[in-house]
């Protein structure tokens, strides 16, 4: 463009779970924080929740060393935990999909008998809990 500088160095990509479609649209992220942030607040005793720390650029010394502690590959963001509860909550941005990897633990959770849900927002969380009978304290606005 006329009037701007330039520079023949290219802009670094911004990672995939991080790009917006739309301006408006929350990233995975954001999603993640607002769903946590909720469940903390929703979930009724004795269920707890946790995330999965997965995800997120690390070195490679970083990683190995995570890996030989016990990360998986795949494991979904969320684990919802309780007395004999085990429910998996998967986050994505509107237009995030699944890798491989994911969704090799997705039909594990199915082949198991374990509650697997894809939400792409809070009221996803809401809705994945109420179709289990999880009744959660106080509404969404």
């Amino acid at each position: 463009m006329a009037g701007q500088p330039q520079s023949s160095i290219p802009a670094p990509p911004t990672p995939a779970k991080r790009q917006r479609q739309h301006p408006q649209d929350p990233t995975e992220d954001e999603i993640q924080i607002a769903a946590m942030r909720f469940l903390d607040i929703a979930l009724p005793s004795p269920l707890r929740a946790m995330h999965i720390p997965n995800g997120g650029s690390r070195n490679e010394f970083e990683a190995g060393k995570l890996k030989a502690m016990g990360v998986k590959a795949g494991a979904a963001d969320i684990l919802i935990l309780g007395w004999r509860v085990f429910i998996w909550i998967e986050l994505k941005s509107r237009t995030g999909k699944l890798r491989t990897e994911q969704a090799e633990w997705r039909d594990w959770c199915v082949a198991i008998g374990a509650p697997w849900f894809l939400c792409r927002s809070v009221e996803d969380v809401a809705e994945a809990l109420e179709s289990l009978q999880i009744r959660l304290i106080g509404r969404l606005t």
